[in-house]
């Protein structure tokens, strides 16, 4: 049994195949037979202090910006 996990954003969730974003020009397929479960991560993939360099503003813009692009 292979125990393998990966950590991204979900691009697409079909019924042949899951492919997770892992950065801004880096994807990976699965084939959707050899995925077993999800769990979302307990973290944000944000870096860490990013709340503390941006500007009140700059963040909502920001959190906007990613839900619009969902």
């Amino acid at each position: 049994m292979n125990h393998n996990i990966a950590l991204g954003i979900i691009r697409k969730d079909a019924a042949d195949e899951i492919i997770l974003s892992l950065g801004p020009s880096a994807e990976i397929t699965f084939p959707r037979s050899e995925v077993n479960a999800f769990q979302p991560a307990a973290t944000s993939l944000m870096p860490t202090g990013y709340d503390g360099i941006l500007t009140p503003q700059q963040l909502a813009d920001l959190v906007a910006y990613l839900h619009a692009s969902k």
